[in-house]
């Protein structure tokens, strides 16, 4: 990070610029928290005693997510389609949790 005195851009008048380490340290945190989102959420639902098809997916999207991802970690396109995935199994789970 930069701070104003020293910023190679303009900062508009803020204290602290981020840089790119910090942005890719933000989005580390946040693929995280989605990964952690639907394993907490499969785990609830298998501990309810709810095996359905969006539980399957689910996993199947997981496992393949992180496998898929951490062989080619320098395609962008790879980790933007894993994290759409994850977002759908995410809400796919939510709303199968909400019905039953």
């Amino acid at each position: 990070m930069y701070g104003a005195v020293g910023s190679p851009v303009n900062t508009g008048g803020e204290g602290i610029i981020p840089s790119r380490r910090w942005e890719a340290w933000r989005e580390g945190i946040e693929d995280f928290e989605y990964l952690h989102r639907l394993q907490t959420l499969i785990d609830a639902t298998k501990a309810a005693g709810v095996t359905t098809a969006a539980v399957d997916q689910a996993e199947r999207t997981l496992h393949d997510a992180l496998h898929t991802v951490l062989s080619r970690r320098a395609d962008p396109e790879t980790v933007q389609q894993a994290r759409r995935k994850i977002t759908e199994a995410v809400i796919a789970l939510e709303t199968a949790a909400s019905a039953g």
